[in-house]
């Protein structure tokens, strides 16, 4: 069994973005989790945080 991910606020942004700033391993392990259905958590404060942002419309991607 593998261990699952837990992504910061940055990890998700960037790799739901499709940006180059989320390194190849960092991309390669999202999407080897996602691709066996494996869990890949994401804290209730980055969640907080995107929807501060979104409405402050501050750009971090």
């Amino acid at each position: 069994m593998t261990t699952p991910l837990v992504l910061d606020t940055h990890a998700l942004i960037w790799y739901l973005g499709a940006s180059s700033r989320l390194s190849a391993v960092a991309q390669s392990a999202i999407q080897s989790a996602i691709q066996n259905r494996m869990p890949v958590y994401v804290s209730a404060v980055s969640m907080v945080k995107i929807a501060y942002l979104s409405e402050k419309k501050t750009f971090i991607g």
